[in-house]
């Protein structure tokens, strides 16, 4: 019996801490490829180590997210849930603010936000050649009430070439409810009250410290520092073993979006809002669609993108 309990109690930190990881070099690994899956995770592993871990949980947390993302050469790039934005989880999406509430930052000892992101659809399926697909449905909402905006988003995982390298797919359409739906972020600093780090929404990824000295390069020829605020049709944050390169399809708002890049966190996303908030109209939908590139050193990122947006 304290066996048992102390097992629960474990299990409940774990979960409290973070999302329950696959299992890594536990045991003899499997040789190839191998799934596993519970009901909070769905987990890509090669010889026994993860590749790919899309974290959820039906009826709980509304941000599912992609950790740990791991590099062909086996580097873990993605940060869950660090000290200094303990909401940032690894790959993932949230608006910042709804109608004026805030779905973004979270209280640090309730972990909830102004406004209520819940899903509450989700379907996961994988096929005998490793790719896999999560359709899932969500309601944003003020807490206790009716939602204003859902969404339906639909996840496709390939699985890795020759090389290591593999794709996410990731397409969203967001339907605005009874009312007028206001997407807002915080004013970036040429607004009035803005802030240099203003402008973030949307689809982002969080790295690991050690992505430090990695490098910003979009379609646009500019490197560095420089790509915060520029729009790019892609942008590809790498360094000497590879990294992730976002593809911002064609047809998206505001395409190509002015990126939001952070190098000291660090932290980019093609934030459709940066520049100014959006309005989505009473009734409407609005379809977005990324594609992630999690690549080897030397990828051409130009031939992804001429691929991606046929």
């Amino acid at each position: 019996m304290k066996k048992n309990l102390i097992s629960l109690f474990a299990l409940m930190v774990g979960v409290l801490a973070g999302p329950v990881m696959a299992a890594d070099d536990k045991g003899a690994a499997p040789a190839g490829k191998s799934w596993q899956q519970t009901d909070q995770f769905l987990a890509l592993l090669n010889d026994g180590k993860v590749v790919w871990q899309l974290n959820f949980e039906k009826g709980g947390n509304g941000k599912p997210c992609f950790h740990p993302l791991r590099l062909p050469d086996g580097t873990v790039f993605t940060a869950f849930r660090p000290p200094d934005h303990p909401w940032h989880r690894g790959f993932w999406w949230s608006w910042k603010y709804i109608n004026g509430l805030n779905y973004w930052e979270e209280d640090r000892k309730t972990g909830k936000s102004q406004g209520t992101t819940e899903m509450t659809s989700l379907q996961v399926a994988t096929n005998a050649d490793f790719s896999a697909t999560a359709e899932m449905e969500f309601s944003y909402h003020p807490p206790k009430q009716a939602p204003v905006l859902t969404e339906k988003r639909v996840l496709v995982m390939q699985p890795p070439d020759a090389k290591g390298t593999y794709t996410i797919d990731w397409t969203a359409t967001f339907t605005a409810g009874a009312g007028d739906v206001k997407l807002d972020r915080t004013p970036p600093r040429q607004e009035k009250n803005g802030v240099s780090w203003g402008g973030y929404a949307g689809l982002s990824v969080r790295f690991a410290d050690l992505a430090k000295s990695w490098t910003f390069t979009n379609s646009a020829g500019v490197s560095a520092a420089a790509v915060n605020g520029v729009p790019a049709m892609w942008m590809d944050f790498a360094g000497p073993s590879g990294g992730i390169l976002i593809l911002d399809a064609p047809g998206n708002l505001r395409h190509p979006s002015a990126w939001y890049c952070n190098q000291e966190l660090p932290y980019f996303s093609p934030a459709i809002i940066k520049l100014e908030p959006f309005t989505l109209p009473a009734g409407k939908s609005m379809t977005l669609r990324y594609r992630a590139v999690v690549h080897a050193a030397g990828l051409d990122a130009g031939a992804e993108w001429r691929k991606f947006a046929k």
